[in-house]
């Protein structure tokens, strides 16, 4: 779907990242080799800016349930997830009485554990590969700060990755049973005049507790998400 695909962009581009910020942790670079990774971190930041407005339609993935607003503008020349939190939930949708949330928001993916964003972090990177500081000092801080806040990020796409996994096969499971029991009233409406009342009514108990069983366990199904991902 959209935010698998998303995801997977952004985990191929934190790859990219990744390999930048280790060189630029070599404190033997020239001021002109850092700048040269300093200008593809800011493609980089410019790439994920384009993901996280991500839209099908007019609608913007990552928006929550306001999926109108554009979750990442340019404030100022700092971009910033601007998602109000009345709206910065993830989308749900009604199964057979039940609520099911899916999808997830440009907060939930961009955001670091530190309270800046990502893009934030990637300007960051960049004005200190640019910086007057000497080779040990930028070295340093590449390794230190910035390493460790990509680690974080990473870690983060991976969960959201599993998260958005689950719940589409989740959906799937459940799709499958409302597809057993159409299969079911059409087999036994068709030979309604013939059909053992008792019979028809013990086998529909025993299709909807099927399906009640499964949408029960959606929250064990998502908890386990991660590690079923990992698989």
């Amino acid at each position: 779907n959209a935010y698998d695909s998303a995801l997977q962009t952004v985990s191929s581009i934190t790859q990219r990242l990744r390999e930048l910020l280790v060189r630029a942790a070599n404190g033997t670079l020239s001021k002109a080799e850092r700048e040269a990774i300093a200008e593809e971190i800011d493609k980089i930041k410019e790439n994920l800016v384009e993901v996280a407005n991500t839209r099908i339609g007019n609608e913007y993935i990552f928006s929550g349930y306001d999926v109108f607003s554009q979750p990442v503008e340019n404030e100022n020349g700092t971009w910033k997830i601007s998602t109000l939190p009345a709206s910065d939930k993830s989308r749900s949708i009604l199964v057979l009485g039940h609520s099911i949330d899916y999808g997830v928001t440009a907060s939930e993916v961009f955001e670091l554990d530190s309270g800046k964003n990502v893009f934030q972090m990637l300007e960051e990177v960049s004005a200190t590969l640019r910086s007057n500081l000497n080779e040990t000092q930028i070295s340093e801080r590449v390794s230190n700060v910035f390493l460790k806040e990509l680690s974080s990020f990473e870690e983060r796409i991976i969960k959201t990755i599993g998260k958005v996994g689950g719940v589409s096969r989740f959906i799937d499971m459940v799709n499958s049973r409302v597809q057993d029991l159409d299969f079911f009233f059409t087999e036994y409406l068709s030979k309604e005049r013939d059909a053992d009342i008792t019979e028809l009514v013990t086998d529909l108990a025993m299709q909807q507790s099927v399906l009640e069983a499964a949408l029960k366990s959606a929250s064990r199904v998502l908890q386990a998400t991660l590690v079923d991902f990992v698989r």
